[in-house]
C-alpha cells in the first residue's frame, strides 16, 4: 500500500508542474522552513515513514503516454498553469508574440483578474510576476504582426532605341487593308415620352330630388408620337354617350352623344431644327393665356430663344365644335437663359381676339418662370387688353407665386392672383363673375420622416359686391404610418365671411401588393347661416382604388358621396352619390 500511495502523490505532482517538466525555466532555489509533521490521517502515510523526494522532469521524446495533457486555451490567448512564489508559468512563449517586460492582463470567466510582467520566455513558455496569481487564469496574445509585402519585381531592361528604330520601321512597312466605314443607324431624339393612352370610362351621378344620369366616355391623349420623319401627332378627345339620360343634364341637356376635340395637331419641332411648325387644331407653345385654335403656329428657333406668329378660328367654348365668329392671331416668343445657380424662362404673346363676349380686342400677355438656387420658384404672369371689352386700368389678370425650401425640412407656398376681366364659363359658371383678388398662403415642416404638419391660409374678395372669405386651419400627417405602403392625414379649415364655417376630413391612403392603390376619405362640412335657420351640416365620403393589371393596363374605381346630416324642407336634396369606372390602357 505504501507504494500505491507513493505513486499516487508522484502523479499529482507531474500534473501541477507539467509546464516546467516540458520547458525548464531558470528559478532560483526556494528554501523552505522545516514544519511539525502533519497529525496522521486516513491514507496518509504515517510519522517517520520515508518522504518521496523531487521528481525528475520528463525527458524530451519521452512517450506521450507519459506526458501529462491539458487543455489547450481558445486561439488567441494563453493560461496560467502554475503558480510559485509570486511568479506563474505561462502556456505561451516567443513564438506566441511574449517577449520580457511586455504586461499581461489576467482574465478570470471573462472578467479582470490581475496583472502580471514578462520576466523571461522561451519559444512555447513563459514565467510572469505579479500578485494574486491563480491557476486558470487566462490573458490574451498579442496580435501576429501582417507580413511585410514582397519587394517590388524589378522592371525589364529598356529595349536599345535602334531596336525601338527597327520595331517602328517594320509597322509602317506592313500593309494595311482598307475597311468599308458603315454609320450605325441614327436614333431619333424624342422631344418628350412618346405615349398613347386610350381610356374607357363610366359615369353614375344620382342624386335624391333628380334623376340618374349614366354616361360612357372613350377618351384617347396622344403625346408625340412620330407619324413622319420630324413630325409627331399630338391628341386629346373624348366621345361621349349619355342616352335618355342626357334630357336631365345641366350642361347641353338633350345632347345624348358629343364628340370634344381638345387637341388634333402635327408639329415639327425636333431639338436643333431651326424652324417649328403645327398644324390642325393647335394649343400654341410659348404663347401664355392663348386658347386652342383651328389654324397653324410657325416660329424660329436659336439658342434660348423662340419667336414666331400664330393664327386660326377659336372652336366653340361649349361643344369644341367649329366656329367662325371666334378668331385669334398674332406673335409670340420665348427666351430662356441658364447659370450655374439660376434657370430663368420666359413666354410673351401679343394677340387679336374677336369672341362674342368680349367683342374685338388685342391683347398683351407675358409669363415669367425663375428657378434660383435650386431653394426658390418664382412665377408670375399678367396681361392687358384694349378694345371692346377692357377690365380696369386695362389688367385683365395678373398672378404671382413663390414656392421656398427655408430649411431642409420647411417648404412654403404662397400667392396672390387679381381677375380684373371675368369671362363666363358655361361649363362651370361661377356665383360672383366679377372682378376679384385672392390670396393663399401654405407652410409644411417634417418633423421626422414619419411627421408632417401644414397649416394653410387664404383670402378672397368680389371688389364688385365688397363679399370676402377668409379661411385657415392645420393639418397633421403621418405619410409612413404603415411603412413604404401608406399613411393617415388629418385637418381642419375655418371659414369666414360671406360663406362661413368649417370643414374637417380624415384621410387614408396606402398600396397593397404593390398594384392595388387605395384612397378613402371622410369629410364633415358645416356652414353658417343666419338666424333664424340652422346650420347647414354635411357628410361626406370619397373611396377610389386603382389595380395595375400590367405595366400598361390599368382598371380604376371610384366613388363620392354626400348626405345632409342637419333638418331640411321635404323638397330639398338630402344627398348625391357619383360613381366612376375606367379601365386605362398606356402604350
Amino acid at each position: 500500500m505504501p507504494n500505491v500511495k507513493r505513486l499516487s502523490f508522484a502523479l499529482a505532482l507531474a500534473l501541477a508542474f507539467s509546464a516546467a517538466a516540458e520547458e525548464p525555466l531558470p528559478r532560483k532555489k526556494r528554501e523552505k522552513p522545516a514544519a511539525p509533521a502533519p497529525a496522521h490521517r486516513a491514507g496518509a502515510a504515517p510519522q517517520g515513514a520515508a518522504r518521496p523526494g523531487p521528481l525528475a522532469p520528463i525527458p524530451p521524446g519521452a512517450p506521450l503516454a507519459l506526458r501529462p495533457s491539458r487543455l489547450r486555451p481558445p486561439p488567441g490567448s494563453g493560461a496560467v498553469v502554475s503558480v510559485a512564489a509570486g511568479r506563474a508559468y505561462l502556456d505561451a512563449g516567443a513564438e506566441d508574440g511574449l517577449s520580457v517586460g511586455a504586461p499581461l492582463t489576467l482574465t478570470r470567466a471573462g472578467r479582470p483578474a490581475g496583472a502580471c510582467t514578462v520576466e523571461a520566455v522561451t519559444a512555447h513558455s513563459a514565467t510572469c510576476a505579479g500578485e494574486g496569481l491563480r491557476v486558470g487564469y487566462g490573458f490574451a496574445l498579442p496580435a501576429p504582426a501582417k507580413p511585410s509585402a514582397p519587394p517590388p519585381k524589378p522592371l525589364p531592361p529598356l529595349v536599345a532605341q535602334d531596336e525601338t528604330e527597327k520595331r517602328r520601321a517594320m509597322v509602317e512597312s506592313a500593309p494595311l487593308a482598307k475597311v468599308e466605314f458603315k454609320a450605325a443607324p441614327e436614333v431619333p431624339f424624342l422631344q418628350g415620352p412618346e405615349e398613347v393612352e386610350a381610356r374607357l370610362v363610366h359615369e353614375s351621378f344620382l342624386a335624391s330630388s333628380a334623376s340618374a344620369l349614366h354616361e360612357e366616355r372613350l377618351e384617347a391623349r396622344v403625346y408625340g408620337a412620330e407619324v413622319f420623319p420630324r413630325w409627331r401627332l399630338f391628341l386629346d378627345a373624348s366621345a361621349i354617350y349619355r342616352g335618355a339620360s342626357a334630357d336631365g343634364a345641366r350642361f347641353l341637356p338633350g345632347d345624348s352623344a358629343l364628340l370634344e376635340v381638345r387637341e388634333l395637331e402635327l408639329a415639327s419641332r425636333e431639338p436643333g431644327q431651326a424652324l417649328s411648325l403645327a398644324v390642325g387644331r393647335v394649343l400654341p407653345v410659348s404663347a401664355p393665356g392663348s386658347t386652342a385654335f383651328d389654324g397653324a403656329q410657325v416660329g424660329w428657333r436659336g439658342p434660348g430663344r423662340e419667336m414666331g406668329v400664330f393664327g386660326g378660328l377659336v372652336p366653340d367654348l361649349s361643344t369644341t365644335g367649329l366656329t367662325t365668329d371666334r378668331s385669334t392671331a398674332g406673335l409670340y416668343g420665348s427666351l430662356e437663359r441658364a447659370s450655374a445657380d439660376l434657370l430663368l424662362h420666359g413666354d410673351g404673346r401679343v394677340a387679336y381676339v374677336h369672341a362674342p363676349e368680349v367683342g374685338t380686342r388685342v391683347e398683351v400677355e407675358t409669363a415669367l418662370h425663375a428657378w434660383i438656387a435650386r431653394r426658390y420658384d418664382v412665377s408670375g404672369e399678367a396681361r392687358l387688353g384694349f378694345g371692346d371689352t377692357t377690365a380696369p386700368a386695362s389688367l385683365d389678370s395678373a398672378r404671382l407665386d413663390l414656392s421656398a425650401r427655408l430649411l431642409e425640412r420647411l417648404w412654403v407656398t404662397g400667392g396672390v392672383r387679381y381677375v380684373g376681366l371675368f369671362v363666363s364659363d358655361p361649363g362651370a359658371p361661377a356665383l360672383f363673375e366679377n372682378p376679384a383678388r385672392h390670396a393663399d398662403f401654405e407652410a409644411a415642416y417634417d418633423l421626422t420622416r414619419y411627421l408632417t404638419l401644414r397649416g394653410t391660409l387664404g383670402y378672397a374678395k368680389d371688389l364688385t359686391s365688397g363679399q370676402s372669405r377668409t379661411y385657415g386651419g392645420p393639418e397633421v400627417a403621418l405619410p409612413h404610418l404603415f411603412g413604404g405602403d401608406g399613411g393617415v392625414s388629418a385637418g381642419w379649415l375655418e371659414e369666414g365671411g360671406w360663406a362661413g364655417g368649417r370643414d374637417l376630413w380624415l384621410q387614408l391612403e396606402g398600396t397593397l401588393l404593390g398594384r392595388l392603390r387605395l384612397i378613402g376619405r371622410g369629410s364633415l362640412f358645416v356652414l353658417h347661416q343666419a338666424a333664424p335657420a340652422s346650420d347647414l351640416v354635411t357628410a361626406g365620403l370619397f373611396a377610389s382604388a386603382a389595380f395595375d393589371l400590367a405595366s400598361w393596363l390599368r382598371l380604376g374605381l371610384s366613388g363620392l358621396g354626400r348626405l345632409q346630416a342637419s333638418p331640411q324642407p321635404a323638397d330639398a336634396t338630402l344627398g348625391g352619390l357619383s360613381v366612376l369606372a375606367n379601365v386605362t390602357g398606356r402604350y
